[in-house]
């Protein structure tokens, strides 16, 4: 059985050499934000007087929510055929909430930010996994290890920097130093139409 998505009229294609880097690049930017987060953490507890406990239910609740983002989004990139929207939607709203846990005074707030921010986070992996998939039907497995890679490169940079950042800045303003990678992937995401010409049948 063959499945058809639909494509709104905005989703349009740019070459297929290069849609792989910016969706390698974009999902960089989103696992940055969880290795700099990590990286954050002790500073975070220490100033705002939180408990082991505390931080166990942040990271807990995070998990929850990012589960919500691969479910959610999932279904709406094969329905509305807005995948593009979605990508742009999830490193927006990662750098949004990445603000607000920079503003973040109790455990509440960062309960709040830090869950949206796990969702948003997953929100970018089935649009951006299923683009792949069409544009590369005889090399899924390279296209979809690059991504993969884009990752994990993201979780070896941001703490790097971050950790960097924190040997002269407090961790409020290494965090919002951070943030515009983020921000500027979604600016490139704006003017970039990703979805391939002819892929989608």
């Amino acid at each position: 059985m063959q499945y058809r998505v639909a494509i709104s009229p905005s989703e349009q294609g740019i070459s297929k050499r290069l849609l792989l880097p910016l969706i390698v690049i974009g999902h960089s930017s989103t696992h940055w934000y969880a290795g700099m987060l990590s990286a954050l953490l002790p500073w975070i507890r220490e100033d705002l007087g939180l408990s082991y406990a505390q931080i166990g239910l942040l990271m807990s609740s995070r998990a929850l929510l990012a589960t919500c983002g691969n479910l959610i989004t999932g279904i709406a990139a094969d329905m509305g055929g807005h995948r593009r929207s979605i990508l742009i939607a999830s490193v927006v709203m990662m750098a949004v909430c990445y603000i607000m846990i920079g503003m973040s005074t109790a455990l509440w707030m960062l309960l709040i930010f830090g869950s949206l921010a796990a969702m948003a986070s997953n929100a970018w992996h089935p649009p951006a996994m299923s683009m792949l998939g069409e544009s590369y039907p005889d090399r899924r497995g390279y296209a979809l290890g690059w991504h993969g890679t884009g990752a994990h490169l993201g979780e070896t940079l941001g703490p790097l920097a971050v950790g960097a950042m924190l040997s002269f800045l407090s961790w409020r303003a290494a965090l919002y130093a951070n943030v515009w990678p983020g921000l500027a992937m979604g600016v490139i995401l704006l003017r970039s139409i990703i979805t391939v010409r002819g892929c989608m049948r």
